[in-house]
């Protein structure tokens, strides 16, 4: 996910929070619901309580014809994140969904929406809270954008909105 040079929101959120609580920052950039739970597999997160799953956009395969990556079935998707909710869950983490950003063209925001509801039904299903990045761009200054000239990935306004917003959510006396 580009940032335009900025802190990514995980770097942003944890910053935001002052240290008081603890944050390992584990995202990798062009990752799929169904990488993200190959790569956790048999691995834990000692001394972690809250795992944050942030998945879809890759899934979604959102720029279409500008790229030969093809979409993940949605079956396929809510599967991946289903396995790592349980997976967690027995670990006993607290588990939280972060929906993907909306986009910034009309064609990759209809690419994106069913795996935003994908996500809402998923953590519905798995009474999970769903956090969503449109609300936090929502409470962004209209003035500045947040994703950068490809209407997919936030640049570091984005960066720094989300993370911003992920605080208030977790910590909302501190904002």
């Amino acid at each position: 996910m580009g940032n335009g040079g900025g802190e990514a929101f995980g770097q942003v959120f944890a910053q935001a929070l002052g240290g008081r609580v603890a944050i390992s920052l584990h995202g990798v950039g062009g990752h799929t619901a169904a990488m993200g739970e190959q790569r956790w597999r048999g691995q834990d997160l000692p001394g972690t309580d809250l795992v944050i799953l942030a998945f879809g956009t890759n899934d979604a395969a959102p720029r279409g014809w500008l790229r030969d990556k093809q979409p993940v079935a949605i079956v396929d998707y809510t599967a991946a994140l289903s396995h790592q909710i349980t997976r967690w869950r027995a670990r006993e983490k607290t588990v939280v969904l972060l929906a993907p950003p909306p986009g910034g063209s009309p064609a990759i925001t209809a690419r994106l929406q069913p795996y935003r509801r994908a996500a809402r039904d998923v953590g519905r299903a798995n009474a999970l809270a769903v956090l969503d990045a449109a609300d936090a761009f929502a409470s962004c200054p209209a003035s500045q954008p947040v994703l950068g000239r490809d209407a997919l990935h936030m640049n570091a306004a984005g960066h720094r909105c989300l993370g911003l917003w992920l605080a208030r959510q977790f910590c909302p006396a501190d904002r």
